[in-house]
């Protein structure tokens, strides 16, 4: 299991791992998973290898901690309650906003979010945290889909959660072209409603 190999309690430690995983998140952010070494995150936060491998077991356990971060980081937007006094037909279109709010959540960590499924394809653990958050945030949409669905057959609104998921993570890996996504989200947002006679 990759797990960190100790869990700091003096107060140097702790800022020592810190300066270890924002090491972490810029190289992997710059650098992407395969080409960032140890040596690379040790170098950046101005520590010894040795001293990188106190904190960690290997490149693969400070990666995890800093997805893990990425999903948290995600994980803590409110995609429910800002729209919550909106009709359903409105609440699918409000969604584009919060691409944006989700574009600011994630722009510390560069190309991570781009990287991780081609990881994800060579590691059955890092598979499954990103199975993991992928499920949570479909379960999140539910809440979403389920008032824009007039027959509430959970089918349909998984079905539909998982879409806009799709949706939401393909507009954020254009970044170079994000209005362009957004349309693209928009108009097949006005597609399914309008097959739902909304």
């Amino acid at each position: 299991m990759s797990e960190p190999r100790r869990e700091p309690k003096q107060k140097r430690s702790i800022r020592t791992r810190e300066r270890l995983l924002d090491a972490a998140r810029r190289q992997f952010a710059e650098q992407g998973y395969r080409e960032t070494q140890s040596g690379d995150i040790a170098k950046a936060a101005g520590v010894s290898v040795g001293t990188f491998y106190e904190y960690f077991s290997d490149k693969r356990t400070a990666y995890l901690l800093v997805i893990r971060e990425l999903f948290d980081a995600i994980l803590s937007i409110d995609f429910v309650d800002p729209f919550a006094k909106e009709p359903a037909t409105t609440r699918w279109y409000r969604l584009i906003d919060l691409f944006r709010v989700l574009d600011e959540h994630i722009k510390p960590f560069g190309r991570l979010e781009s990287d991780i499924p081609a990881v994800a394809a060579d590691d059955d653990l890092i598979r499954r945290e990103l199975d993991s958050f992928e499920v949570e945030m479909v379960s999140r949409l539910v809440h979403i889909v389920k008032d824009g669905i007039s027959d509430d057959s959970a089918d349909r609104v998984d079905a539909a959660a998982a879409l806009l998921w799709a949706m939401i993570r393909s507009a954020v890996q254009r970044k170079n072209d994000h209005d362009m996504a957004v349309a693209e989200t928009s108009f097949a947002i006005d597609r399914y409603l309008t097959a739902l006679g909304r």
